[in-house]
């Protein structure tokens, strides 16, 4: 019994550390959405990480492409992703990847010009 129960225990366990990175993840979406809207964002403080926001505008056509937040340190043990993250509130993240044990990196936000999201990236 305890043989089956383990494997169980620790899937479930990872689950629930992808379920904390995927919140703090959609909080820092709000958090860059708030900025696209606002149209600034440069140097501001994440509520979430602590880390810097930092908004990076069309040069011309003036609207913010680009927002970068700073000291995102995923929990996740094992890289990518256990659960389903194809539909976050209508965005599809699975193109970003968690990394097992990685430090704290910046998550990039992007969108266009009509404020619409366009994609997820994380960098050192």
């Amino acid at each position: 019994m305890v043989a089956i129960s383990i494997p169980v225990f620790t899937t479930q366990l990872e689950k629930s550390r992808e379920a904390t990175d995927l919140s703090n993840i959609r909080s820092m979406y709000a958090e860059a959405a708030l900025v696209v809207l606002n149209g600034t964002g440069s140097n501001e403080t994440s509520s979430v990480t602590g880390g810097t926001i930092t908004a990076t505008k069309d040069a011309s056509k003036g609207y913010v492409k680009d927002v970068t937040v700073a000291g995102f340190k995923p929990i996740q043990q094992v890289s990518g992703w256990l659960i389903d993250v194809s539909n976050v509130g209508g965005v599809d993240i699975s193109e970003y990847k968690p990394v097992k044990g990685t430090a704290a990196v910046s998550v990039k936000f992007s969108f266009d010009e009509n404020g619409k999201f366009t994609g997820i990236t994380a960098g050192a």
